[in-house]
């Protein structure tokens, strides 16, 4: 250990005590202080790094706080023998699911992570933000001071945006988040595989030209904890149609000129989107939508101009396996399963809680026909 502290240099960039805080927890996540250890007294650790006893004392008071640390009057402090399983696993939300009629993602999540941590003996906390998306930006303090006492010993973040990742990424808990966000502790699915899977499913059923109506915005998210989600789709579908042979007009992509829309937005842009491009001749052949909320859109649009499926436009939508979709044309669909998205974000956290390094997981899409046969 001591080989261990002598290594610590206080650098330009946070605060001192921030760089304390994270030397430490560092050093008890790689083992190189293992449960039990008694670290040196604030003075000490002072004396060896060249900092004030105040200093250090804040750096490893909020470990204390995370439960890293143990403090034990005129004993010490102690690296704090960590719990050996997962018991208790919060979710955070920033609205309420259950009563917001388009997070139905949301709530079937819920329901398939409840499920399986219901038979592995761990409590599942639901946490609903009151707040308004004007102070999301903040901390929220009950569910900070939670993570703190400890009533929870990781959390999931379903549905998160830059405001609310900027203060949860600093709770210093083993998290998982479904969200397109470069982070090593992400659960998505991937939209890459289903591009691709949509595109050679149109190529076999002879489609010579595709449309595409998403919801992802192509604008590249100017925070730093957002990444290029959009551009990158946008950019893979092109090519792939390129590769493919597929003509793919320019007004035939029907996207958010801005930031992504809001989960109450897909389905009037849905059905805006697609009278756009049939208003206008020549129709492309096929037709790709993304997600469900906004096929639902497109579907009453198609419906409404009568037009003649699968003669006159093939069809690929998504669909989430747990969330129903009636779909009264025939069409393919690319199926994305919350099931399998609540396993994953298990395993993400049982892995993070016994301190091994995570990589972000990408799920598949599989494909069904709208009358829900698997199709080989």
């Amino acid at each position: 250990m001591l080989k261990k502290l002598a290594a610590f240099k206080v650098a330009g960039g946070p605060a001192a005590h921030r760089q304390v805080e994270a030397f430490v927890r560092e050093a008890i996540r790689s083992r190189q202080f293992p449960p039990g250890t008694r670290l040196p007294s604030a003075r000490e650790l002072g004396a060896r790094w060249g900092l004030s006893p105040r200093t250090v004392h804040l750096g490893l008071t909020t470990l204390v706080k995370e439960g890293w640390l143990q403090r034990t009057p005129r004993r010490g402090t102690f690296v704090r023998r960590r719990e050996r399983r997962l018991t208790c696993v919060g979710v955070y939300y920033p609205q309420d699911v259950w009563r917001h009629p388009a997070m139905e993602f949301g709530r079937s999540l819920h329901g398939e992570l409840k499920t399986l941590l219901d038979a592995q003996g761990v409590e599942l906390q639901a946490w609903i933000d009151p707040r308004s998306a004007a102070d999301a930006a903040q901390p929220w303090d009950e569910f900070v001071d939670a993570a703190q006492a400890r009533r929870y010993q990781g959390f999931v973040a379903p549905l998160t945006d830059p405001a609310h990742l900027q203060w949860l990424t600093e709770l210093n808990l083993p998290s998982v988040y479904v969200t397109s966000a470069p982070l090593p502790n992400v659960v998505g699915f991937d939209l890459a595989q289903f591009a691709d899977l949509a595109l050679d499913t149109l190529v076999e059923r002879g489609v010579k030209s595709v449309a595409l109506i998403c919801a992802l915005s192509p604008a590249t998210s100017g925070h730093a904890l957002m990444g290029r989600a959009g551009v990158d789709f946008y950019d893979h579908f092109i090519e792939a149609c390129r590769r493919r042979g597929l003509e793919m007009r320019d007004r035939w992509m029907r996207v958010p000129g801005g930031a992504t829309l809001h989960a109450d937005e897909h389905e009037p842009f849905g059905f805006r989107a697609f009278e756009a491009i049939w208003s206008q001749a020549p129709h492309p052949e096929g037709l790709v939508v993304y997600p469900d909320s906004m096929a639902k859109g497109v579907l009453m649009a198609l419906l409404s101009r009568q037009v003649r499926v699968p003669e006159a436009l093939k069809l690929v939508l998504h669909r989430n396996a747990g969330v129903p979709l009636f779909c009264p044309v025939e069409a393919s669909m690319a199926v994305s399963s919350e099931r399998d998205a609540a396993a994953a974000i298990w395993r993400q956290l049982q892995r993070q809680f016994q301190g091994e390094t995570v990589k972000p997981v990408l799920l598949p899409f599989r494909l069904e026909s709208s009358d829900n046969r698997r199709r080989s």
